[in-house]
């Protein structure tokens, strides 16, 4: 056995120098952000009506996002680019744009949902206007989501307009709610002003904000025009709309302020789609694409200049400058020193821009300061009497300044073009107006005798016009006195009471007034039978038939027109009806069609609307009527010279 004694190894005493005590406290773990927690609950539960506002209001955005789309395809018939994006710390986007389409020369809809920490600098300036973001705060988490658009049509006619609805949201440090708001709004900004169009777009919103508080609309329309204005042009960019930011737990609750952008963010497709879809194929010049143009360039320098949205988005970090300078357009114009012309559409488009107006209301003397409903006494204009209403309307419709073919040139009939598709916006909104005035379809009609020739004016044979076709004035002298005294012999004693005693000028060559026109009716295409035998002779003697129209004396030989002239009245007696009396005052004595100083008035010689009462009218007197005036349908047309029996016997036959 060895002399070494066995020695056993030493047990290992633990180490624990590092080892925690059992009395100290777990090590805290980091709290998860917004963006975390949010992919989780959709990941587990989806969005409910329990899920966090911001959920809500993100699948909110995104369902309104893809019926807007589908709506504006249908418009232009072109489809959007698509384009989803995401962000490095938790959200993204989808960007829809449609560039160089039929109807949209450059349209976005877009949203973006953004999660981000806010910098005591940006806290301490968003704290002037809302409270409860907690003061002394190093950093903040915040949530933001909304959709925004901008559509650029190609038409001059059609507006621009933009929307934009947003939600934001800021949590503390430990998870718990700080601040929240709701933001937006929507204005229109044509390059051609149509009454019509602001009076819906305003209407359409206003109804949406009066669904939730009456208030609404006035308080935001007013924010809206002072917002969207180009404070260095000094007019607004627009014709404005609604706007309004920071609505917050100080006015609504959430839940109410949700339903409230809810309600006008869905009220947008029926505030614009029935404008576009009526001025999206309107003609227009070059000069009114180059006056869109310069309207564009308005609007540019708000966006880079005064936009707060513009100017978030690019200084948030890690932005999606592509998404945020969507609401440029693709052309614009900077004319150095431009003017309009005074008096022109430009220029009170330009007026209205200097002095936003109130479109419901706009015949109320309401001042810009309130909006306050006010019972106010207005002194109501004298309303021009229905016969000096349509001689103004039709002057304006046949004016030789017109962009139109001049009314005092008569012009040859185009063989196939329709030369009423080369009107003007301006004058096809008149011979609509005329549609709805004139009795339904007498415009139509009297344009379809016109284009089917069934017109002709008739005037005397040169040789038998005792010098009407030619200028006679040279030829005064001893010969013309000499006529005078012969006329004053023969002059019968009651001459004086009709005749005017002072020389009557020489008529215009060309300018008898007398028309005639033929049936529009076609003959008879049934099968001539002894039981029908006398309704094939009225039906072939009426399509055979034709009619004498006098715009000198206002009359026509229709039966229409006899209907026209003396209704049937339900309570008719002799004292009810006023005897005719010629005055200096509202008389027609030495008055013609061409009235005074060379113009003219409708209605001619008649006595009609004088008490307000309508004139007298058929469709072949205004076919008549508007061949003579509207050099434009002078060319549909047919002049037949007559001898002075023949007109005579016309005469007699109407």
């Amino acid at each position: 056995m060895s002399s070494k004694l066995y020695h056993p190894p030493k047990a290992l005493k633990p180490k624990t120098a590092n080892r925690p005590k059992a009395t100290d406290e777990p090590s805290k773990l980091d709290t998860p952000s917004i963006a975390e927690r949010d992919e989780l609950t959709k990941r587990e539960s989806g969005i409910t009506t329990n899920s966090p506002m911001r959920l809500r209001m993100e699948e909110f955005i995104k369902e309104q996002q893809q019926k807007i789309v589908e709506e504006l395809e249908k418009v232009d018939g072109k489809k959007f680019q698509i384009d989803t994006w995401t962000r490095p710390n938790g959200g993204g986007g989808i960007s829809s744009v449609l560039q160089d389409g039929n109807v949209f020369e450059k349209a976005g809809v877009n949203i973006s949902i953004v999660y981000g920490t806010l910098p005591r600098a940006a806290i301490e300036k968003m704290r002037v206007d809302h409270k409860a973001l907690a003061p002394n705060q190093a950093s903040l988490e915040f949530f933001a989501a909304g959709l925004s658009m901008v559509l650029h049509p190609i038409n001059p006619m059609a507006p621009t307009v933009h929307l934009n609805y947003r939600y934001f949201e800021t949590e503390n440090s430990d998870g718990t709610s700080n601040a929240w708001w709701f933001g937006g709004g929507t204005d229109l900004t044509p390059s051609y002003l149509f009454d019509e169009d602001a009076i819906h777009f305003h209407k359409t919103i206003k109804e949406a904000c009066d669904s939730h508080d009456k208030e609404y609309y006035p308080r935001f329309k007013k924010w809206c025009d002072n917002y969207f204005s180009n404070k260095h042009r000094g007019e607004s960019r627009g014709i404005g709309g609604i706007f309004f930011d920071d609505l917050d737990n100080t006015e609504k609750d959430q839940e109410n302020a949700f339903a409230f952008a809810q309600t006008c963010l869905k009220a947008f497709l029926p505030s614009y789609i029935p404008i576009i879809t009526k001025r999206k194929d309107m003609p227009y010049t070059e000069k009114e694409k180059e006056w869109q143009q310069i309207r564009r360039g308005r609007y540019v320098e708000f966006n880079l200049v005064h936009d707060r949205g513009t100017a978030f988005g690019l200084n948030t970090p890690s932005a999606r400058v592509e998404s945020i300078l969507m609401s440029l357009p693709l052309t614009a114009s900077w004319r150095y020193m431009y003017e309009p012309e005074k008096g022109s559409r430009e220029q009170r488009l330009v007026d209205v821009l200097k002095e936003p107006r109130d479109y419901i209301f706009r015949g109320l003397s309401t001042p810009k300061s309130s909006y306050q409903r006010q019972v106010i006494n207005i002194k109501m204009a004298t309303l021009p009497t229905p016969g000096a209403f349509l001689t103004s309307l039709l002057n304006t419709l046949t004016s030789p300044s017109s962009t139109s073919p001049s009314a005092s040139t008569t012009q040859p009939r185009p063989e196939t073009t329709n030369p009423l598709q080369s009107l003007p916006h301006s004058q096809r909104a008149l011979l609509t107006t005329m549609h709805v005035i004139f009795p339904p379809p007498m415009l139509l009609q009297s344009l379809d005798l016109l284009d089917r020739g069934l017109v002709t004016r008739l005037v005397l044979h040169k040789e038998e016009t005792g010098g009407i076709e030619k200028d006679t004035r040279s030829e005064a002298g001893s010969e013309n006195t000499d006529k005078e005294e012969e006329n004053e012999r023969v002059k019968p004693p009651q001459a004086g009471i009709h005749l005017s005693s002072s020389p009557r000028a020489e008529p215009p060559a060309l300018s008898p007034h007398i028309y005639q026109v033929r049936s529009s009716q076609s003959k008879p295409r049934f099968r001539r039978s002894a039981a029908s035998a006398a309704t094939y002779a009225y039906a072939n003697a009426s399509a055979e038939r034709s009619y004498i129209v006098r715009l000198a004396s206002w009359n026509c030989s229709c039966a229409a027109f006899v209907f026209s002239a003396f209704p049937c009245l339900p309570s008719f007696s002799p004292s009810s009806v006023a005897p005719y009396s010629i005055s200096s005052e509202g008389g027609r004595e030495g008055k013609d069609i061409e009235g005074e100083e060379g113009g003219w008035e409708f209605g001619g010689l008649s006595f009609d609307s004088k008490d307000g009462q309508g004139v007298p009218v058929c469709k072949h007197l205004l076919a008549g009527l508007l061949a003579e005036k509207w050099g434009l349908l002078g060319g549909y047309v047919t002049v037949r010279e007559v001898g002075r029996e023949e007109m005579a016997g016309l005469g007699v036959e109407g």
